[in-house]
């Protein structure tokens, strides 16, 4: 969504969405901390995942240290298509 934006240079949509994405991986973050409180198995499991969260949601627009972007997953699909 963000990205559609920054083509555009709307930034005020750009920086509305960013806000609106950390709200929202912040509230998954939360969640997923208080359940997984006692539970060491998880916590390993997850703690990678879990430090780049908290270092993303720590982050502001203007730091120097700011995190690249996060790889994401993009499915392979084997139709044509027009347009992207």
């Amino acid at each position: 969504m963000a990205e559609r934006s920054a083509d555009a240079k709307q930034f005020k949509r750009i920086l509305s969405a960013i806000r609106k994405l950390k709200t929202f991986l912040g509230q998954v973050y939360r969640d997923i901390c208080l359940k997984d409180a006692g539970n060491a198995d998880v916590e390993a499991r997850f703690a990678r995942l879990l430090g780049l969260v908290k270092r993303l949601l720590a982050q502001q627009l203007k730091d120097k240290k700011r995190m690249p972007t996060l790889p994401t997953f993009r499915p392979h699909c084997h139709e044509p298509t027009g347009s992207v």
